[in-house]
Parts: C-alpha cells; structure tokens; sequence
C-alpha cells in the first residue's frame, strides 16, 4: 500500500497555463539574453577584454569569444542601469567574490577584501590592488553606484545603514 507522500504530486494543469508560462519564460529568456549581448558589447572591447581586478586577458585564440563577464557595480536587480559608469569587466571568480562581498571597490578604484574571510586567493593576491580603468571616462565607476553596492551587501547580511 503506497502511503500519501509516495503518490505522484497533482498537476496543476489549468487551460492555457503552460502555454503562457512557456511565452513568459521564453521573453525574459531572451530579453536577457540581448541585454546582455548588449552589455557584453560595450563593456569588454573598453576593458580590453582584460579583468578590471587581475588583468588577465580572456579573449579566445579566433578573437570572437571571452571568458569575462560584465559585472554590474550596482545591480540589475536594485536598477542598476547598463551604463559603462556602472559596468566594468572581470572573470568569474573575481564576479562572484564582489558580488558576495568577499571583496568591495573602494572610490579610488582599489579593490580590499572585506570581512573575516580566509580566502587564500583575495589575501595573498601579489597583483596590484588597484582597477584596471579604461582610458574611456565614460568607464569611470561612479562613486554613487559603489555606494549603492555597498549599501546592498550591508543589507543582506543585514546591517541597516541607510539614513533614517
């Protein structure tokens, strides 16, 4: 006798819900995905398809492909705009690391680690410390974006240090 968490879950199959699903699902795929291709576009050909944190270049051998991602200083997710001032290259690591708030950018564009961390990788990094910034002033990291990163970190790990 099968018992009641063993029975195959209901479907909830209402007319017409896959279908829209499936249209909703398909348009954010594919806004995001030109989005992207947009940014990508601008922001690594300014870098030099270089990371802004190590200066390693991630450009395929044919030319036409790159390991780096576009992070965004204030995130998409908080309206941050796809702007070059709130844009800057880097590879994946670096990416995920500032975006956890492993590592935060200060305004003279250098980069520290953040928190009680033992990352070997941040700690003992021998590179220099500071940006890699384009010559485009268009690609200057505002200060206000930075701020507005920092103020998201803090509230995740919930610290409150907005103006009351």
């Amino acid at each position: 006798m099968a018992l009641d968490f063993e029975q195959a879950t209901r479907a909830f199959d209402f007319p017409g819900l896959s279908q829209t699903e499936q249209r909703i699902r398909s348009r954010v795929a594919t806004e995001s995905w030109l989005r992207s291709v947009d940014v990508r576009a601008i922001a690594l050909p300014a870098y030099d398809f270089k990371c802004a944190i190590t200066r390693q270049e991630m450009l395929s051998l044919d030319g036409y492909r790159s390991g780096l991602q576009v992070c965004h200083v204030k995130s998409v997710a908080s309206g941050g705009p796809d702007i070059g001032s709130n844009l800057f290259a880097c590879c994946p690591d670096f990416h995920s690391r500032y975006d956890q708030g492993t590592i935060d950018i200060l305004d003279d564009h250098s980069w520290v680690p953040i928190g009680r961390h033992h990352d070997p990788i941040v700690t003992n990094w021998p590179g220099p410390r500071k940006l890699f910034i384009p010559a485009d002033p268009a690609f200057r990291i505002a200060p206000e974006f930075l701020a507005a990163h920092r103020e998201d970190i803090l509230l995740r790990y919930g610290v409150d240090c907005r103006a009351q």
